[in-house]
């Protein structure tokens, strides 16, 4: 009967030893736990596949992408989001890491940006001289882009805003904009889908990387700061 008992009880305490073990992950796995991160939707050159990694096709952001990923020594889970609902989605702490993200004043002001990891230029795209003085040339950009920002905030009166670049393309070539305002990397992925002998005029650009949660709740801009210096100064 006793030995009955014995077994009883070491029956028990290996099924709550196993419990404790599967219901509570403990720290190491925690602090491995994949990263999750969003990319803009529709930019050019980078694809969120479905298994979760991202395909980018600039060469040196390809570089530094993998790079980065690589001295992370963290997974990272990549998605696709469209730009408001991505920045939403990072201040409400739903996702871990913003990228690439052009940095801005009102972004910086809700989340907190990275080093830069490489500087994006800005091209305006046109089929004739323009004067850019004139508020009331008529300006395509890219809904909720840093462009459609820039160009609210310099006061032009006539912003045409598709959704993706190949409507600002069409746009262009129908004549329904005088200049089309756009990173150098949507010119570059589209350079067969825009009108022919355009006039390319480069603007001042701005630090790209990323954007983490303001409260930073991972504990994870120092060392990702780290991580992008050594990957961009390689």
């Amino acid at each position: 009967m006793k030995q009955d008992v014995r077994w009883k009880v070491g029956i028990f305490l290996l099924c709550l030893g196993l419990g404790s073990a599967f219901g509570r992950p403990d720290k190491a796995a925690a602090e491995t736990a994949a990263l999750k991160a969003g990319i803009p939707e529709g930019l050019p050159g980078f694809y969120a596949r479905v298994d979760g990694t991202l395909l980018v096709s600039d060469p040196i952001q390809k570089r530094i992408t993998a790079c980065l990923e690589g001295k992370l020594h963290r997974r990272i889970v990549w998605t696709a989001v469209p730009t408001a609902r991505l920045l939403a989605m990072l201040v409400a702490n739903d996702l871990d890491l913003a990228y690439p993200m052009q940095f801005r004043s009102e972004r910086s002001a809700v989340m907190l940006p990275s080093e830069y990891t490489w500087r994006a230029e800005i091209y305006q795209l046109s089929r004739k001289k323009i004067d850019m003085t004139d508020k009331n040339i008529r300006v395509g950009v890219r809904l909720n882009s840093p462009e459609y920002s820039d160009m609210r905030e310099a006061g032009y009166r006539n912003i045409a805003s598709p959704a993706d670049y190949e409507g600002l393309s069409r746009m262009l070539s129908a004549d329904l904009i005088d200049v089309a305002v756009v990173p150098n990397t949507a010119y570059q992925e589209l350079s067969g889908g825009w009108v022919k002998n355009l006039t390319v005029t480069v603007r001042n650009g701005r630090g790209v990387g990323f954007y983490v949660n303001q409260s930073d709740p991972h504990k994870l801009l120092e060392g990702l700061n780290k991580v992008v210096k050594s990957c961009r100064d390689k």
